[in-house]
């Protein structure tokens, strides 16, 4: 169950135009007011999804003040990063001990990432006119297709609400924002949204002294980014039952990265053509989309001393055709068929490829019932790729309400990841040709226990969950089907007030084992806890956060990187019905830490906004 820090509030401590989020509530109440779209792809109550799902609104990541996508997911549960030096440097995110390949990122609902590498870069999203993101934990590829293995993130810049804000922040490392977002209703039938935004830091070297390929002549330089954004969502009502909508997202940047004088220049858009037809038991949609993943590499080879420049390019062009019904007041039923083309003739190993583009097409239905005490949902997908054929996958879940303010829940269902480009072709004159063309997808099954306990002012959701991963994809030369992977973890969160003061808390035990060696999953703690709570008093808004992430294994058959606690403070004075100024304190206690072995991670940092609302 899903629960807001600051979407919704109960009681109003200020009478501004804009006023500002409000923490303590009714927990229950907020649930159950609160909408997502992400879990069946269509739009429900969060009360009545049944695997495990948050939202973090605008307002939440207004109030953290956070800098980047990572820094909101961090919070959430089950979540951890890995991060290769600070702002703009290659990110890895794990959900529940999955790999970052097995997490699908949507925006707007549409899949994005690279086809070659096999995940999104989700370091060069700019979260200037986000309005909220969703995120699913467990398996959602009988709903979306490949690689929801680990979980489902939807990173939404739609809305209904009218407001113009400007802001700018400077901060440590010379860090520089800017943004303008407008969101405004021309007539009945129009309405518009522009958002814009520059970023820039100078930021830190990104090796420290700890990498063994670290030469204090060629890396202790600083390496920093710049990124410049662009968002555009035009939507028209054709009639009560018709809307059509159009989302151009679009982003460049640079990032500088060790060794030596490395850096990346990217070039990413997505554009979305959706459609919607809605009565009250019916509602199909249609959406033709198109994104770009673009990057060139100048990168030096501490190996050969060399610097090398490469292009990677994934052009994905989609259609999805959803249709839900509401069969009785119980039961709604849907299915729809989803295609998509990844091209990846552009790059500059496209040549060395067998074949540059693939397609796969897909068709799914689902079913979700709840009558008094019983909620069940079901769903079933086939995928059937143009390069590994066709994969089956279903999931179940059912929950019922044992008892007043307390519910089980069950979830299960199967997933797969498929290859990448660079794992079917990939040559390395150098180390050895990793690319194998015969391999397979991966393969999951997994299962979710679940007791909630919601009461008016407090809920806790505790769960225990297995994920069974064969046909795991190991780098070699060539890479192989060889490995199999359990994940197994206990999981708490809870969200309360005391006070004024909301809290959020979680916990994760897990145990993310290769079954073939015996060893942890790289990067992925056993332990971890996330603490975030939030307070307004008169005319400030506060939030505290604290991260605790325990020792886990660098890489296979390396070191061990050591546990770490960071507190992040953040603070916002609203001078007046449109003005207001915000400071964060990042790492208060300056610890020293590592995310990923042999890269430096932010100091102390400081950060200060300000922020003119009408």
């Amino acid at each position: 169950m899903k629960k807001t820090a600051l979407a919704t509030a109960v009681v109003s401590l200020l009478s501004h135009a804009y006023t500002p989020p409000v923490f303590a509530k009714n927990t229950t109440t907020e649930t159950d007011e609160t909408m997502v779209v992400t879990a069946n792809r269509f739009e429900q109550s969060a009360k009545d999804v049944i695997a495990p799902v948050e939202v973090v609104t605008k307002e939440d990541i207004e109030a953290m003040q956070a800098k980047s996508l990572d820094e909101v997911l961090r919070r959430l549960p089950g979540v951890q990063i890995g991060k290769n030096g600070g702002y703009g440097q290659k990110t890895s995110l794990f959900i529940r001990g999955t790999e970052s390949d097995h997490v699908l990122i949507l925006m707007n609902g549409v899949r994005l990432g690279s086809a070659t590498s096999g995940v999104a870069a989700i370091n060069a999203i700019s979260l200037n006119g986000v309005e909220r993101v969703e995120y699913i934990r467990g398996p959602r590829t009988a709903i979306y297709g490949a690689d929801a293995i680990g979980g489902v993130i939807n990173i939404i810049t739609s809305t209904t609400n009218e407001y113009t804000e400007i802001s700018g922040g400077l901060g440590s490392n010379k860090y520089q924002q800017l943004s303008a977002v407008t969101s405004t209703k021309v007539n009945d039938s129009l309405y518009v949204k522009v958002a814009v935004s520059q970023e820039k830091e100078d930021g830190f070297s990104a090796y420290s002294e700890s990498n063994s390929n670290y030469d204090p002549s060629k890396d202790s330089d600083n390496d920093g980014f710049e990124s410049n954004n662009l968002s555009l969502e035009l939507a028209y009502k054709f009639s009560e039952s018709f809307n059509s909508r159009v989302n151009i997202d679009y982003s460049e940047g640079s990032v500088d990265y060790d060794p030596a004088a490395s850096s990346k220049d990217s070039k990413n858009y997505n554009v979305a053509l959706s459609n919607e037809y809605k009565t009250d038991k019916w509602v199909t949609s249609l959406v033709v989309a198109t994104n770009q993943d673009h990057n060139n590499e100048h990168s030096y080879s501490s190996w050969t001393g060399v610097y090398t420049d490469a292009t990677f390019e994934t052009q994905r062009n989609s259609v999805y055709l959803n249709s839900f019904y509401q069969l009785t007041n119980e039961l709604n039923v849907g299915g729809g068929i989803d295609w998509y083309k990844d091209d990846v003739s552009n790059s500059t190993d496209a040549a060395k490829f067998d074949e540059t583009s693939r397609t796969n097409l897909a068709g799914f239905v689902t079913g979700v019932y709840q009558k008094d005490d019983l909620q069940l949902e079901a769903s079933l997908r086939n995928d059937d790729n143009q390069r590994y054929g066709n994969n089956t996958t279903w999931q179940f879940g059912v929950g019922y309400q044992v008892i007043e303010h307390y519910k089980l829940t069950f979830n299960s269902g199967t997933a797969f990841r498929a290859p990448t480009f660079n794992d079917l072709y990939s040559t390395n004159p150098i180390y050895g040709d990793s690319g194998n063309p015969n391999l397979k997808p991966e393969q999951s099954e997994n299962m979710e226990v679940a007791l909630i306990v919601d009461y008016f002012l407090a809920t806790i959701r505790l769960a225990a969950y297995k994920n069974k991963i064969t046909d795991l994809i190991v780098y070699g030369t060539p890479s192989e089907n060889v490995d199999k992977a359990t994940i197994e973890g206990i999981e708490i969160s809870s969200s309360f007030n005391t006070g004024a003061i909301y809290h959020q808390l979680s916990f994760d035990w897990m145990d993310p084992k290769n079954d073939d060696t015996g060893e942890v999953l790289a990067r992925r703690a056993k332990k971890s806890g996330k603490w975030n709570s939030s307070y307004a008093v008169n005319d400030f808004l506060f939030d505290l956060s604290y991260l605790y992430q325990g020792e886990r294994l660098d890489y296979s058959g390396g070191d061990m990187l050591d546990s770490y606690s960071l507190f992040d403070l953040a603070g916002t004075y609203f001078i007046t019905d449109s003005f207001s100024v915000s400071a964060r304190i990042a790492n208060i206690f300056n610890e020293e830490y590592e995310t990923a072995g042999g890269y430096n991670t932010q100091e102390r940092s400081y950060y200060g906004t300000v922020t003119y609302r009408f």
